[in-house]
């Protein structure tokens, strides 16, 4: 049962891998090179880094799926990142295969973030990110091998685990030990079917090169698109985050909220994140390379270079699952919603696109543990798409994204159809944990009175009390994105 579930998840996650490959890049076959203006809709070979003088930062932020179909003790991850540069955010699609520690047979997601010195040269390349760099995962899990209360549904057999895990993730050389001097926190949450009552409290995953057998997207990198262009200091005296935060802190929301804004304020929010981090601030500001995380890469090449795995290295401290957990949730949705605005931006830049983008965004409230319902009217529908009525819509249907924890632990597919009655059209979820989440929309012209694809505003859904009072929203006069 387990292993016909993970293989769902997998392939549900492929096919969100293969559509945002094709969608954000369908117009531009070939990688651009790097140069001085950049345009919406175009990947880049390479990105530009922070220089100041503690070195050349670049940083990083994101989510991914993984999951191992056997239990052999290999698995699969496909990331959805967010690059950070002076010239512009990016995002990126890129995915790896890993030799890990347990053996089981698993399916979840993690969220992080990341940021690495450069000690050659001051730009970083689609071939830095693919071939020329492995990785070497630490993490802790938190283990539950109940699934009572968790949500998991038919998952209730054998020795089921569902368990939230931090850890810390380091860039290696990809044909040597050599750790490279950068960090990635991580945070995430799985179940596995395991063949041992016990599972060890702890993981490792060391990057392996892929085979003629596996995925054609397996071990591939997409990008570089940039979403938000802007101009910052390449040579700078501030810590590259402070500095990014300082630039986002500039936007002036507009109501309702555009894509654009709503990506700003939550970019901002999970920045922040990697801002409170003390330790990541003393590893980038740190002259004689002595920080605590410096000492976790020395003590984990040694430790790789030993060839002795079987155990985490002594010295290297793992964050507290549950406190990580807590700490990160922002940057799953954040991702997202810079992910959404990337479709849009790459339809813009396609000529060929017909698709109309409703540029604005909708906040919802949801409590965890409790159904959370979603309602899209027609006369929503009707004020984003010109000429039309609510009486049109009647009968229309809608198809609206699935959260990732609906068809992790369940028979759901990465989206729903929801049929207009009534005037609305009604989407109802419950989710265990207080993540946020972000809800893309879209009408199918062969579903619905329109002559192309349309995206209405993305929800975006927050667990927690709504604001007093509550935001208004008008969906009149919102800018409609149409190109033919």
């Amino acid at each position: 049962m387990f292993a016909i579930k993970g293989d769902r998840f997998r392939k549900n996650c492929l096919v969100w891998f293969f559509f945002l490959t094709f969608f954000i890049g369908s117009s531009f076959l070939a990688v651009q090179p790097a140069k001085a203006a950049l345009e919406y809709g175009q990947a880049y070979s390479d990105i530009g880094t922070f220089s100041n003088k503690w070195g050349n930062w670049y940083f990083w932020m994101g989510w991914d799926a993984n999951f191992s179909e056997t239990y052999l003790p290999e698995g699969e991850s496909y990331a959805w990142v967010v690059y950070f540069a002076p010239e512009a955010i990016y995002l990126a699609l890129q995915s790896s295969k890993s030799f890990y520690s347990g053996v089981n047979v698993n399916a979840g997601y993690k969220y992080f973030y990341g940021i690495l010195n450069l000690e050659i040269g001051n730009r970083v390349s689609t071939t830095m990110l693919s071939s020329q760099s492995s990785s070497v995962s630490l993490s802790t899990n938190l283990l539950s091998v109940s699934t009572a209360g968790i949500g998991v549904g038919a998952f209730s057999m054998g020795n089921l685990s569902f368990a939230l895990s931090a850890g810390i993730t380091f860039s290696k050389e990809a044909n040597n030990d050599i750790v490279k001097r950068g960090v990635q926190i991580d945070s995430g949450v799985s179940v596995s079917y395991d063949l041992i009552a016990n599972p060890l409290p702890f993981s490792v995953s060391i990057g392996i090169d892929c085979d003629g057998d596996d995925p054609p997207e397996l071990c591939k990198f997409h990008g570089f698109y940039p979403i938000i262009i802007w101009d910052l200091e390449q040579q700078a005296s501030q810590n590259p985050v402070d500095l990014v935060i300082s630039e986002l802190e500039k936007t002036t929301p507009s109501s309702p909220k555009s894509a654009a804004d709503a990506t700003k304020k939550m970019l901002l929010q999970a920045v922040k994140i990697m801002q409170a981090n003390t330790n990541l601030r003393e590893f980038m500001e740190s002259v004689n390379h002595d920080s605590t995380y410096d000492a976790a890469i020395t003590e984990t090449q040694q430790w790789l270079q030993s060839g002795d795995t079987s155990n985490l290295p002594e010295s290297v401290e793992l964050p507290d699952p549950a406190a990580a957990q807590m700490t990160m949730k922002p940057v799953f949705a954040t991702t997202q919603m810079a992910f959404e605005l990337g479709y849009q931006r790459g339809c813009i830049a396609n000529p060929a696109c017909s698709t109309l983008w409703a540029d604005c965004v909708v906040e919802e409230y949801c409590t965890p543990g409790q159904e959370c319902v979603i309602e899209i009217t027609a006369e929503e529908l009707a004020a984003l798409t010109p000429g039309k009525t609510a009486a049109d819509f009647e009968d229309a249907w809608v198809l609206i994204d699935n959260p990732v924890e609906q068809y992790l632990v369940s028979e759901n597919e990465t989206e729903e159809w929801l049929q207009v009655i009534n005037g609305k059209a009604t989407y109802t979820f419950s989710q265990n944990t207080d993540t946020p989440v972000t809800l893309g929309l879209r009408i199918d012209p062969g579903r619905a009175p329109v002559e192309n694809w349309v995206h209405p505003c993305s929800r975006i859904v927050y667990f927690a009390e709504q604001p007093s009072p509550p935001e208004s929203v008008s969906f009149a006069g919102t800018l409609l994105l149409l190109l033919d």
